[in-house]
């Protein structure tokens, strides 16, 4: 018989930045956030 193993207390993380994510951050993460943010400029200016 297999003997449970209790996995680790492991905050989730944003895998691009490792910011902490929710519970204790917001999603999406600041980074990720302002990343989008820029992005959206970007293809406005290309308009």
């Amino acid at each position: 018989m297999l003997e449970w193993i209790e996995p680790p207390d492991v905050e989730p993380v944003c895998p691009r930045h490792g910011c902490a994510l929710y519970p204790a951050r917001p999603i999406p993460c600041p980074e990720c956030e302002l990343e989008a943010e820029e992005q959206e400029a970007d293809r406005g200016e290309r308009d």
